[in-house]
């Protein structure tokens, strides 16, 4: 905004280098005095900025400006392009209901605000578009993610305490930036593998950060009071086991350990990371099927990949009390993707017992 004789009006700028600036719109209107622009979009061919009471404005060179009718009031914070399509979000303020509206060119706007799953006074403040979706935050709003060209906005996050500002995507890894509302406004960063499910960083307290970006390997976020921050090399999310507790880091909460049992279904974590099961779902545990096959006893462990991470061996015992466990007496007739399958050494009718049993470790 600039401000003149008669008041605030919304301008325009832009630069080829970044350090020089060239006015290239403002309002000239005592209609639009007060009137502010809080965020601009590329996409096709076409500049698209929007603003309070829904205002937006559109250009096709960045030079040339003209008004276009939005069929809204509301205030619009943020907006986006990506998947063919503009999207825009808001409201900046509270007073209105969350919305969305979409456009194919800047110029024919929908309201997608039925399909935004939001209560009534929540906001939304910005928007992004990152790897085929679309991701907004704003007051309590938590994370919402659109994978429909924003007809309709969802969440799997839990609780409703987030408030974001800032959302950045780089080296595989989805960021984002903001306070906990339900802790006093403690600052917050969170990180996600595919803008969905979302774990807490350790954050160190500072002046509110309000927007973030990737650049050159690291995230940058800018914040209250002229602060900047700079996260450290950026080299992708942790993978295996690791990358596991990080994907699941707010339903794991404190009992991501790998011989915790988050669900207390009696399987501990590392177990269910092995065999596929769902560590935060008492109702889901690892499968075992045992039959006699071709004379032997044989024990099937259905799994839904074989984590490259994880050393799977079967062992053989004549009893549960010696502790006698013996993998050269177990033999593995199936190390498939979805199943292991071990028999043991000795036909069922030369042995009172048998007891096979599957131990999971990290390797290296």
């Amino acid at each position: 905004m600039d401000h003149d004789e008669s008041g605030w009006e919304q301008v325009i700028y832009t630069s080829a280098d970044g350090t020089y600036w060239t006015k290239r719109y403002e309002s000239n209107s005592a209609s639009t005095n007060n009137i502010r622009l809080y965020d601009v979009a590329y996409g096709n061919g076409v500049y698209v900025a929007v603003g309070d009471n829904g205002t937006i404005v559109r250009s096709t060179d960045s030079v040339t400006w003209s008004p276009v009718v939005s069929g809204t009031t509301t205030t619009l914070a943020g907006i986006s392009y990506g998947d063919g399509v503009f999207v825009a979000v808001g409201p900046k303020y509270s007073g209105a209901s969350a919305i969305a509206l979409t456009s194919l060119d800047g110029l024919s706007w929908t309201n997608n605000a039925s399909g935004i799953d939001l209560d009534s006074w929540k906001l939304l403040s910005d928007i992004e578009y990152f790897n085929g979706q679309f991701l907004a935050g704003g007051f309590y709003a938590r994370i919402l993610t659109s994978r429909d060209q924003g007809q309709t906005f969802t969440t799997t996050m839990a609780d409703d305490r987030y408030t974001i500002y800032g959302l950045a995507h780089g080296g595989d890894i989805f960021f984002a930036t903001g306070i906990n509302e339900d802790t006093g406004g403690v600052d917050i960063n969170l990180i996600s593998a595919d803008g969905v499910n979302w774990s807490e960083l350790f954050t160190a307290q500072k002046d509110n950060q309000n927007a973030a970006v990737y650049f050159n390997g690291t995230f940058i976020t800018v914040g209250d009071n002229g602060s900047i921050w700079q996260s450290g090399a950026v080299e992708g999310l942790a993978q295996g086991f690791a990358g596991w507790q990080l994907e699941h880091g707010d339903d794991l909460g404190f009992n991501r350990d790998p011989m915790d049992d988050a669900d207390f279904d009696g399987e501990v974590n590392l177990v269910e990371y092995a065999l596929g099961s769902v560590a935060t779902d008492a109702e889901s545990r690892p499968s075992v099927r045992s039959e006699v096959n071709a004379g032997y006893f044989q024990v099937n462990y259905p799994r839904t990949a074989k984590r490259d991470d994880i050393a799977y061996t079967v062992e053989r015992a004549s009893n549960l009390i010696s502790n006698d466990w013996s993998a050269a007496e177990a033999v593995v007739v199936e190390n498939s993707e979805t199943n292991l399958a071990a028999r043991s050494v000795y036909t069922i009718d030369a042995q009172t017992n048998e007891y096979l049993r599957l131990k999971v470790e990290l390797s290296d």
